[in-house]
């Protein structure tokens, strides 16, 4: 399922800076992450896009992170209940 929601993201800083999200919070509801499964970037005109494809709950989620605007985004979900 493909949407793009704002989302609330707890983060750790990793050594050399890079971003680990920890947990999200969606629809009134707090995700723990169990696992980033895969991490990439992409531009949005002149934005660089950071992305984290996340396990929780038993699901798999697709965030964003536009670290210019400071904003995440929940774009997508492969979790049937979600």
């Amino acid at each position: 399922m493909d949407f793009r929601d704002p989302v609330r993201v707890g983060v750790v800083f990793r050594e050399e800076g890079v971003l680990e999200p920890v947990w999200f919070a969606w629809n009134g509801r707090k995700f723990p992450i169990q696992a980033v499964t895969h991490r990439w970037r992409s531009r949005d005109g002149q934005r660089r896009m950071l992305h984290f494809a996340v396990s929780a709950s038993q699901g798999l989620y697709h965030l964003v992170f536009d670290p210019q605007r400071l904003q995440w985004e929940l774009c997508g979900s492969l979790d049937e209940t979600a």
